[in-house]
């Protein structure tokens, strides 16, 4: 039989549609299937004949060509047909058969996440015609895919400027994402923190269940392999109910597969030291000190032909993490002027000869290293059915800084700093069948080990060491108190099964998943003391000020572990209409529900005390989440997508292990200031009254509590999302045709949001300005008495984003232009990000502690413009020579101006911490806005007249008068805001085989700081002890409670820090051999 070969224009798989970020945004209006847990695709269409007529019982043939694996089924009395769970890593080619018509087949059909293809076909002629074959275009096909999401093909993790070999990298390109560079580069999604993504490796969830990392993994850098991806999606409002366990977004990787024919790459890539930037704004800064390497491979191929195959990947990091502040005067970026290298020398020499204790140095560097391995079986056991078999093991470590403030005048030595440590292994099963033309199934079992360590540069068995300096600075040397007893191990089981039935132009899906978590956690912060000093010659003396010391009752450590299980169950139900060859609609609920058998020991005395038992966990909690989504393509260049759900996510499962840890029974705690009592501290040795007083606190149920509201309900949000993408043909002004256009509108709304209360603070007074003055009722100190509840605030945020994409080939010429931008308005009531409830409640800035009210969030980028270029041109034949360009400008960080209440956590009205908090977050207290020198509730005589004037043109100068009389709204100020670009140059040269390809790259981040140090340079309003917080007025009240006596100003805890890592250039050299 002939056949004849049409080539249709606007190929969607291989061409421009598919070009770089446009695969990613194709997807990012719309709004049908994916989820966390998918990492297939599936096709789907009608057969009619040239009159429209539906054809029934034509024989559908669907051929993945890279593995030789089939899928047949046959239209029904509709002309539909359907096929699900096929790898997005294949290349399809479907044919239809009937005895009628002419055969006819369209080649060249490409899948990504979650999405499905629609292939329709229009049958002519008659059965002895010739063959038709038609190769994919976006006239042929269509995608029916998932609303607000971005699609990254293999191409685009191989070419964007990817300097970290992390998926961030190519996602950032999405401009309502951002990644925190600052801030161990988290992945903050539509204005929320990384607490609340979720991220799944082929179906495998893999979150940091613990929020002990701040970027977004479970492990210290990706949890996999870079090169072993194929395509990463990113998914923001998906209607498809198979999706959950996220507010924020999801992450979801697909991992390469095998095929007929091996395929791989081995890569090395270096990057000097020297080849770093040294100055920013004519200031040197220090360069790392060791060079980077990784290196690794990853080969796919089969083991039997069309039956077997596998998928093998390892790299391996070795470098170094640099840090950049120091003391007064030093070379360092930022430097802490209240302690100087003279303090220093001092302590050092003295933690050495009286303690015995090697309390570190300010280090520069420190050696890290990571190791990734992944591997994959994908067999055919036949033509219906599909097994996968999948093994993951990651190891990885950083060093992490602690207690160290430019805005604070902290600074700490390396023995409080930590390694953070993380062992990962993820194993998995699929079973993908097809039972009938109509029935299909996934089954998947996995299971998720690991381990996380934190252990101390200097080991931990040495208490923490806080000693003022005479510049009125802090030196932090030994443990840092977090670190005392810090142990952690998780492992999950993980069921999934889901059915989908094809009926007519109806696929219904349905399905059951199964999470179980059990987890080990020894968490005793402070059990060797935290001790301080007022001075050094205390330190010299053996003279503490105070010790504060909290550990199980028996004063053992290992005593006060906590162990627990808790499982979640998910019931889903939906239907996939295909109202019409334009119009599908997508209707369906998602059913969460806990079950857990363990609880925290009872505590009669928080009964007696609160009158809420301490022993509630999330056993019975439930949320039901409906579904429902419209995708109509009004033409054929048109897509317009409409959607409203339900998600819940953001595990808070560390924040129930708060409750099993602190029962006011599992530990105790103990505090003394008595000189006769701490006289001659050696730095492990408590004094046997601290242990005494910890025992008997315990015993009585006194020591500090966490517990969960037993009215406490699941946080959940409603997103609705309203897009378009439009195909237009500007060649009539010479623009060539195929430009995309998109723009989407994504509104959400909170209910019942995570706060913590003190149930220990009560309300004792009003201050000047009308906010409560709190005071502790039963003397819980630091520990608190905290509660897990919700608020009934109902934060709201607003996203509009739009994009255009372009893609040029004439001959050997290769070009793609891409630019978007993000506006992003979003609130929180807590930003609910730490792994501790202390944190929690007083990480944010406030007005009334206990009674948080709705503001900005301080995740939120209000403004993010990102853009991409590509050229490249075959100077030789099929080898190109290419730049990439990759460039972002976004507006900064939010941050609030704050009360310094010059330390104390002694919740006494009127004392150090004026508004009486009952923790040492003395510097979160929003302050109140003087009118001017004659404002009645502020007594200014303590301030000299110069302080007084510059406080005053300060307040004009940033803004803050405009809330004169009244107090500074949390997060109502910005950071500065910051662009730069990145560029990637490629050379491909012949292999050792044809087909073979030797790439060279070279990747420069920061591209215009190498241009010009004064360029892409980072500043922000650093995090601190309480927050994104400008504590710039000490302040105290007057004895008769009616004035604020402000006592002293420091408008440089204003000033923004520079991100020196960030701000300057970096060079990185790579060798790719793909083939």
């Amino acid at each position: 039989m002939g056949i004849i070969n049409m080539k249709l224009m606007k190929t969607l798989s291989a061409g421009v549609a598919a070009v770089a970020i446009t695969t990613a945004f194709t997807t990012v209006v719309a709004p049908t299937p994916a989820m966390a847990q998918a990492t297939t695709g599936a096709i789907r269409g009608v057969v009619t004949n040239a009159n429209g007529q539906p054809v029934s019982g034509a024989r559908v043939t669907i051929t993945d060509v890279t593995t030789g694996a089939t899928t047949s089924t046959t239209t029904g009395s509709g002309g539909t047909y359907s096929a699900r769970g096929l790898s997005v890593s294949g290349r399809y080619t479907v044919r239809v058969d009937t005895d009628s018509y002419a055969d006819q087949v369209i080649s060249d059909v490409t899948l990504t996440i979650g999405d499905t293809v629609n292939v329709p076909f229009v049958l002519s002629g008659t059965a002895s015609s010739d063959e038709i074959v038609v190769t994919a275009t976006r006239s042929t096909v269509g995608q029916v895919a998932a609303g607000p999401s971005a699609v990254f093909s293999a191409s685009d993790l191989a070419t964007l400027p990817v300097l970290n070999r992390d998926i961030k990298d190519v996602i950032r390109l999405d401009p309502r994402i951002t990644i925190d560079e600052s801030f161990e580069r988290g992945i903050r999604c539509v204005g929320s923190n990384e607490r609340f993504n979720s991220l799944t490796v082929d179906g495998v969830r893999q979150n940091d269940d613990f929020g002990l990392n701040n970027n977004g993994y479970p492990t210290q850098r990706l949890p996999f392999p870079f090169d072993v991806a194929d395509q990463v999606a990113v998914e923001i409002a998906p209607i498809d109910v198979e999706y959950g366990g996220f507010t924020g977004c999801n992450v979801n990787v697909v991992t390469k597969t095998g095929s007929n024919e091996f395929h791989g790459r081995g890569f090395l890539d270096y990057s000097l030291a020297d080849l770093n930037g040294d100055s920013i704004e004519g200031n040197p800064v220090s360069k790392p000190e060791t060079d980077e390497k990784s290196y690794g491979a990853v080969i796919t191929g089969p083991i039997i032909p069309d039956r077997l195959f596998f998928t093998a990947a390892y790299e391996k990091f070795k470098g170094s993490d640099t840090f950049f502040t120091g003391p007064a005067g030093s070379s360092f970026a930022n430097t802490v002027d209240e302690v100087t290298q003279a303090d220093i020398d001092q302590v050092t020499q003295i933690m050495n000869s009286v303690y015995n204790f090697d309390p570190g140095s300010v280090l520069s560097s420190a050696a890290v290293k990571d190791r990734r391995i992944y591997g994959k079986l994908v067999g055919y056991i036949n033509d219906n059915h599909r097994l996968e078999l999948a093994y993951q093991n990651t190891k990885g470590d950083n060093v992490v800084p602690q207690n160290t403030s430019t805005s604070f005048g902290e600074l700490s030595l390396s023995s409080n700093w930590y390694r953070r440590s993380e062992d990962l292994k993820a194993y998995s099963g699929r079973l993908f069948s097809d039972w009938s033309d109509n029935f299909s199934t996934e089954i998947r079992v996995s299971h998720t080990d690991r381990v996380t360590g934190q252990n101390s540069l200097n080991g931990s068995d040495f208490a923490q060491f806080e000693i003022d300096t005479m510049g009125g600075g802090t030196l932090f040397v030994g443990p840092d108190t977090f670190r005392h007893a810090n142990e952690l191990a998780n492992k999950v089981w993980n069921l999934k099964f889901k059915g989908e039935y094809v009926v007519e132009d109806h696929l219904i899906k349905f399905g059951y998943e199964r999470d179980r978590l059990n987890t080990f956690n020894l968490f005793v912060p402070f059990s060797e003391g935290q001790v301080s000093f007022d001075s050094i010659a205390d330190l010299q003396a053996q003279m503490p000020s105070s010790i504060f010391y909290t550990n199980a009752p028996s004063n053992m450590e290992d005593d006060g572990a906590a162990t627990f299980k808790r499982t979640l169950n998910t019931i889903y139900l939906q239907d996939d209409w295909r109202v019409s060859p334009t119009v599908t609609v997508t209707g369906g609920f998602r059913f969460d529900f806990i079950k857990m058998k363990d609880q925290p020991t009872f505590n009669q005395t928080v009964v007696d005390r609160f009158g809420i038992p301490n022993n509630s966990t999330f056993d019975n909690l439930s949320l039901i989440q409906p579904r429902f989504g419209v995708n109509w393509d009004a033409t054929e260049s048109l897509n317009v997508t409409f959607g409203v759900g339900r998600f819940s996510g953001g595990d808070p499962t560390v924040w129930l292990s708060n409750s099993f840890s602190n029962t006011g029974l599992s530990v105790g705690s103990a505090f003394s200031n008595d000189p006769m009592v701490l006289a001659g501290f050696d730095g492990v040795n408590l004094p046997a009254e601290l242990l005494a007083d910890n025992t008997a606190a315990a015993l009585a149920g006194t020591g500090a509590v966490n517990l969960v509201d037993p009215q406490y309900e699941m946080s959940s949000i409603w997103r609705f999302t309203l897009g378009a993408k439009q195909y237009a043909d500007l060649s009539g002004i010479g623009l060539g045709e195929d430009w995309l256009f998109g723009a989407d509108v994504l509104y959400t709304i909170q209910e019942n949001p995570n706060i913590w209360k003190n149930l220990d603070m009560g309300v004792i007074g009003t201050a000047p300005d009308g906010r409560p003055i709190y005071n502790s009722q039963f003397g819980y100190g630091n520990g608190g008495a905290l509660m897990l509840t919700n608020s009934d605030a109902t934060p709201k945020t607003l996203v509009l984003s739009g994009y255009f994409n372009k893609s040029w080939d004439v001959g050997r010429f290769h070009s793609t232009i891409y630019a978007g931008y993000a506006y992003t308005d979003a609130e929180d009531v807590n930003p609910a990000t730490s792994s501790t409830a202390a944190s929690n409640f007083e990480n944010v800035a406030a007005i009334d502690y206990n009674n948080p009210i709705v503001s900005r969030s301080n995740y939120g980028v209000k403004h993010n413009f990102t853009a991409r270029w590509d050229v490249g041109y075959e100077f030789f034949r099929d080898l190109e020579t290419r730049l990439s360009i990759f460039g972002q400008l976004n507006s900064g960080k939010y941050f609030s101006y704050t009360f310094d209440t010059n330390g104390g956590s002694d919740a006494i009205a009127g004392g150090a911490n004026l508004f009486g908090d009952s923790d040492d977050s003395e510097r979160r207290s929003l302050i109140y806005v003087p009118t001017g020198m004659n404002d009645p509730l502020v007594d200014f005589s303590a301030l000299s007249q110069q302080q007084v004037d510059d406080l005053l043109a300060y307040l004009d100068e940033s803004g803050l008068s405009e809330y004169a009389g009244g107090i500074a709204p949390r997060n109502g100020f910005k950071s500065d805001w910051w662009g730069k670009i990145d560029l990637r140059f490629e050379q491909q040269l012949p292999g050792l085989r044809d087909g073979d390809k030797l790439r060279l790259i070279l990747d420069i981040d920061n591209f215009t700081n190498l241009l010009n140090d004064e360029w892409g340079v980072y500043r922000e309003v650093t995090f601190g002890g309480s927050g994104h917080n400008a504590a710039i007025i000490e302040s105290q009240l007057s004895a008769d409670g009616t004035q604020f006596e402000f006592t002293d100003v420091n408008l440089s805890a204003a000033d923004q820090d520079i991100i020196t890592n960030v701000s300057t250039w970096r060079i990185n050299f790579g060798v790719r051999y793909d083939f």
